[in-house]
């Protein structure tokens, strides 16, 4: 059955159990217990020793598991049986962690196997699987001892001792014309073989004590099997005298949650209360349980180590019967930035110096809270004094650790509030504007800094203001020093309207290089945030604004006060009932390439009147511009020579279709004939113009290649 993941919290095996995990089994014996009683289990009968073997301590993960110890007393060679659900085995065998203090030794474990009842039933002497009648029994234990005590229907009662030689089916007549078959156990005994009809049997006992203790364990067997939700685990332990021992393992569990209330004053700093909610879903009470929560994501799986599991075997053949098999092969295998390091550094100072007085008794106040009488009055300063918190902060590499101070006592099936902040903070009220959140209003909220030791754990904050409910707001993870803002309600005396403005594209540079140039356009956007403050207070307004790097960068202001991964926020103050403005300004740079061998006259002349372009560069292109020029009036000679070779064309045309109804021997024949001819000799002398033409104009396009090709003027 698929469940949720568990973590692996270094508890990989049994073997690696049996090491010593100072975190997690806490190596004083629990004195408060009584000594544990130990018990040898009949077989088929488990006895759970829970009661005896209390748990002592809870461990809550939030990635859906917990590590429970339990702890307790034996004495010489000990049994205890305990009993899980199933759904907890595999869990249990990945993660079991055993310790018997004082010299003591842990011998074995062992558990209800998972096989399918049939299978396991059938490992017995007599199989009782699929319910087998009296006949099926008898059959199965053919050839020993038995006792039949005999009623036949006109006679006493009668014992046969012998052999059980099996059971036999006979046919015999019922009423005049029906025939059924009838069974009799033969029995082998010292009178010879008896046939006894199985309906005149009133018992059959077996001598042999091993057969009867085999029919008892398979009997239990089944008896266990109407049990599908527990499994029984017993533990075995060796030593001398009376001894601590302690069982962890890690099963899944909810997470554990955090909320907080959030207390917002004019007189004071913010007073900031969180509750860690924990549950208890198992069918066994915590009683004055050691409590520790820990905020961290490690890696977590599942993996089903309770069901056997049977490999296929090949059918191996003798050599000369075996061919070569195919042979198979594996693949191969800015957070927040600190600009004052010095400040940095004291800050972590301080930082280390206020977790060592959260290490004071856990019925003290939290570290920085006002003393009762001292201050602090009000709804916060009630909630400061009425509250103390439970929870010590620890640091466990990448996570964080709240132990709780004072035992808990969870009932079964229930959940439990257990106080884990209770301190002030620093703070700032402020408004916060998002166009994509609303595009008219700000939202209130606070510039919320985490000067308390502990890592606050993400989850809902409930905010209270002068006294009174103000709204409800989300936190996500927050490290001891780090920043974050929160926001609980609309500000409707505050508008905010956008307006957006795009300036034209403007040329910064301009450069030429091999013929190719490059223009460098600027476009630029401008969002103007006009707010409106209709109230009697200054608002503090924060207004983010989507980070479009790298595409815009921007130039007013240079850069943002602060800037999450998605949003630059900038800060204004509106004095009450004015109205401000706060520009921003984005640029993005657009670079375009133009090659001047494929370019045609047009693109030329624009690129040489360009307000970008300096003045060499307008005179290299002009030159460009003359070259091309030069061999535009070479190939418009060229045309203008192809025109008249058509205008010829054209007219010999027509003097053939004359010359084909004149006669030869006409005059006028003559006179279409040396035209002719003579047209000839001026399209032979055309064709050869076009040819000087063409071989200059070739010239001059390799003359205005060669040239663009080793221009290169830098930017300006």
């Amino acid at each position: 059955m698929l469940r949720k993941p568990f973590v692996a919290v270094a508890l990989a095996s049994l073997v690696a159990g049996l090491l010593v995990i100072p975190h997690l089994l806490t190596a004083q014996p629990r004195t408060t217990e009584p000594g544990l009683k130990t018990s040898v289990a009949q077989p088929g009968t488990p006895k759970s020793n829970a009661d005896a073997l209390p748990i002592s301590r809870v461990i809550l993960y939030t990635s859906g598991v917990g590590f429970l110890q339990r702890e307790g007393h034996v004495e010489g060679d000990a049994h205890l049986d305990l009993s899980f659900p199933v759904r907890e085995i595999n869990d249990l065998l990945m993660s079991l962690v055993l310790r018997d203090l004082n010299g003591g030794k842990v011998r074995t474990v062992s558990y209800d196997s998972h096989d399918p009842i049939e299978k396991t039933l059938k490992s017995f002497a007599v199989n009782l699987s699929g319910n087998p009648t009296y006949a099926d029994i008898l059959n199965q234990t053919r050839g020993e001892k038995i006792t039949v005590l005999w009623q036949p229907p006109k006679g006493q009662q009668t014992p046969v001792s012998g052999a059980n030689l099996g059971v036999e089916k006979k046919k015999q007549s019922v009423g005049k014309d029906a025939v059924a078959d009838v069974e009799y156990v033969n029995v082998w005994s010292d009178k010879g073989m008896q046939s006894i009809k199985l309906t005149e049997v009133i018992h059959v006992q077996f001598p042999n004590a091993n057969l009867r203790n085999e029919v008892n364990r398979a009997l239990a067997v089944v008896a266990q099997s109407h049990d599908t939700q527990e499994k029984v685990v017993s533990l075995y332990f060796s030593g001398k005298g009376k001894r601590t021992v302690q069982v962890g393992y890690v099963v899944e569990h909810p997470i554990w949650k955090t909320s907080y209330r959030l207390v917002l004053s004019k007189e004071s700093k913010p007073f900031l209360q969180g509750w860690a909610m924990v549950e208890n879903p198992s069918n066994e009470d915590w009683n004055n349980v050691n409590l520790s929560l820990v905020s961290g994501r490690p890696v977590s799986f599942r993996i089903d180590l309770y069901q056997p599991l049977y490999v296929d075997r090949p059918l191996v053949q003798l050599p000369m019967f075996q061919n070569l098999r195919p042979i198979t092969y594996e693949g191969d295998m800015d957070s927040l930035r600190r600009q004052d390091r010095g400040e940095a550094k004291k800050e972590a100072k301080d930082m280390l110096a206020e977790r060592a007085r959260a290490a004071a008794p856990a019925n003290k106040a939290f570290p920085g809270a006002p003393a009762p009488g001292a201050g602090g009055g009000g709804f916060a300063g009630g909630l400061q004094q009425s509250t103390p918190t439970m929870a010590q902060g620890l640091k466990l590499g990448d996570q964080f650790q709240y132990v709780i101070g004072q035992p808990v006592s969870v009932a079964r099936q229930k959940s439990a509030l257990v106080p884990i902040v209770n301190a002030n903070v620093d703070g700032t009220r402020v408004s916060i504007f998002n166009e994509k959140n609303l595009a008219k209003f700000p939202m209130l909220g606070l510039k919320f800094k985490n000067t308390t030791p502990l890592h606050l754990m993400q989850g809902p904050i409930t905010v209270f203001a002068e006294d009174s409910f103000a709204g409800d707001a989300l936190i996500s993870d927050l490290q001891p020093g780090e920043e974050r803002l929160l926001s609980f309600a609309i500000d409707q005396s505050t508008e905010v309207k956008t307006e957006a403005k795009q300036q034209p594209e403007a040329v910064v540079k301009f450069a030429i290089t091999k013929g190719i140039v490059h223009k460098t356009i600027i476009l630029r956007d401008t969002k103007t945030y006009i707010a409106k403050n209709r109230s009697d207070q200054e608002k503090n307004l924060i207004i983010e604004q989507p980070i479009r790097a790298p595409e815009f960068v921007l130039v007013n202001p240079v850069k943002a006060p602060s800037q999450s991964q998605t949003f630059y926020r900038f800060e204004m103050n509106v004095p009450p009932g004015a109205t401000k403005s706060f520009p921003v300004v984005e640029e993005r740079k657009v670079v375009e390439e133009i090659i001047l061998t494929n370019a045609n006259d047009q693109t030329l002349v624009v690129l040489q009147r360009n307000a970008g372009a300096s003045p060499a560069m307008k005179a290299a292109l002009q030159k460009a511009i003359d070259l091309r020029l030069k061999q535009a009036k070479t190939l418009a000679d060229i045309a203008q020579l192809d025109a008249k070779i058509k205008v010829i064309a054209l007219d010999q045309s027509r003097q053939r279709d004359n010359m084909k109804v004149i006669p030869q021997t006409d005059p006028v024949y003559k006179k279409y004939l040396d035209k002719f001819l003579k047209q000839e000799e001026q399209i032979d002398q055309l064709r050869a113009q076009i040819e000087q033409f063409q071989a200059t104009a070739n010239q001059q396009r390799q003359a205005y290649e060669d040239y663009v090709l080793s221009m290169t003027i830098k930017e300006d």
